[in-house]
């Protein structure tokens, strides 16, 4: 039987390539041009492969509390802001959500993991918008710092980024972070727009904003490693 898998054409792919998901579906990324039977051709060459890398997917899910491994989860803790979401389910003729109240979300036409991902990171947007950015501005404003634009993503290996413009940024994980915590990574990317570094002057500047960072670096990096699967995919 072959691999079910989903398969992503992108134009600037040179080359077909392969990742296995958190929930241990398939993801293909391949050139426009390159047939189907080539891909599947190329996921039966590496079945091996899939097996092993799947067999470790499940050695870290074993490991982990069963509601980081939920790709439909019913409550969603955020404490960077103080809030619980109670995530509800419906049907839809297409993928939105709501808000049913003030600590209350409805998810419409959200069966596929994909879909309930896809929407519960848009809702995260929302939601950095409204309650972290104006924490952001703040921050500037009391150390005398002046920020570009803020912009939100899902991104999968940093917290923050810092550009050369002024420009933030930021991580809507950081919702998932304890206060104290999430509070270091604005003040960290904050501290890039006088130094767009990782030089002593910057590391002094972090210090003079958060005194304790350290510890507070020490539980970032321990967050990361509980991040839940709607979130990382």
């Amino acid at each position: 039987m072959s691999e079910a898998f989903q398969l992503r054409r992108h134009r600037r792919a040179r080359r077909v390539t392969l990742r296995v998901k958190a929930d241990a579906s398939l993801v293909v990324t391949a050139p426009p041009r390159v047939p189907e039977r080539v891909i599947r051709d190329f996921l039966a060459e590496r079945a091996d492969w899939i097996e092993r890398a799947r067999g470790r997917l499940q050695a870290v899910r074993d490991q982990r509390p069963e509601h980081l491994n939920d790709t439909h989860p019913n409550t969603i803790e955020l404490p960077a802001i103080g809030r619980v979401l109670d995530i509800r389910y419906a049907e839809g003729d297409r993928p939105r959500w709501r808000a049913r109240g003030v600590d209350c979300i409805e998810l419409q036409a959200a069966e596929a993991s994909d879909d309930a991902r896809a929407l519960l990171i848009d809702l995260l947007k929302a939601m950095a918008r409204g309650s972290l950015e104006p924490r952001v501005l703040e921050f500037a404003e009391r150390h005398g710092l002046k920020p570009g634009r803020i912009t939100w993503r899902n991104q999968v290996s940093r917290w923050g980024s810092c550009a050369a413009s002024g420009n933030l940024s930021l991580n809507v994980r950081l919702l998932l972070l304890d206060r104290d915590v999430c509070d270091y990574v604005l003040l960290h990317e904050l501290a890039h727009l006088e130094h767009p570094n990782h030089s002593r002057a910057f590391w002094a500047k972090v210090e003079a904003m958060c005194p304790d960072y350290k510890l507070r670096e020490r539980a970032l990096k321990a967050a990361s490693r509980a991040m839940p699967v709607w979130v990382t995919g």
